[in-house]
């Protein structure tokens, strides 16, 4: 091919090119959103979610590392409102974890989350390490949270295999956790630890939940 030919084909090249960005950009191009044409009357919901937490409740055998996190959930949730703010799990809450919950079977992990109101949780390779019939067996039992895996089905079929995607188990968790007892306040729920950290309420006039942290 002449230098000419090559020439006129690169240029060819080029404008395709130039051509179809100009194109996905306009394809992706998207209208504001005006928000006074939003229903006023819909409700604010605030979604608080965490990933990957692996029972990392503690790491130095004083339990400090899972008091220092249950102090970041509650004053964020605090400053969101509480009312109106979901604790989620995107996954992997479990399994892999530190040697004080793993020695457990995460029993403490799981516990922990109940008491700081876990809603639900996705669930990610590591909720299945012991195996599926663990999973929704023991691990359902204990959590007050459902399990969601819209993409986990029984074995050569599509049927959701998970009870929170098959039975949106939602409404018979809450139940559950007002037949256990479980007081209002999830301070009171927390696993206790060694060390002196603790977690303070709130002083009068509504003002948000303060954590502190004592060295021994």
């Amino acid at each position: 091919m002449s230098v000419k030919k090559r020439g006129a084909s690169l240029l060819v090249g080029v404008g395709a090119i130039t051509a179809l960005v100009a194109t996905a950009g306009a394809a992706h191009a998207a209208d504001p959103v005006d928000p006074g044409a939003l229903d006023p009357g819909l409700t604010t919901v605030n979604l608080l979610n965490i990933n990957d937490f692996h029972g990392r409740i503690d790491d130095d055998n004083t339990g400090e590392l899972g008091k220092s996190f249950a102090c970041t959930v509650l004053s964020t949730r605090a400053a969101l409102g509480a009312d109106s703010t979901a604790l989620l799990s995107a996954g992997d809450s479990i399994g892999a974890s530190s040697f004080t919950s793993s020695s457990q079977e995460d029993g403490p992990t799981i516990s922990f989350l109940n008491a700081l109101g876990l809603e639900a949780t996705a669930v990610g390779n590591h909720e299945f390490d012991r195996g599926f019939s663990d999973l929704t067996g023991r691990v359902d039992q204990l959590a007050d949270f459902d399990q969601l895996g819209a993409n986990v089905y029984e074995r050569g079929t599509t049927t959701p295999a998970l009870p929170g995607v098959r039975g949106h188990r939602g409404q018979r968790a809450a139940g559950r956790r007002h037949r256990r007892g479980h007081p209002a306040d999830p301070l009171a729920r927390l696993p206790a630890g060694g060390g002196r950290s603790r977690l303070r309420r709130p002083g009068r006039g509504g003002q948000p939940r303060r954590c502190t942290a004592q060295g021994r």
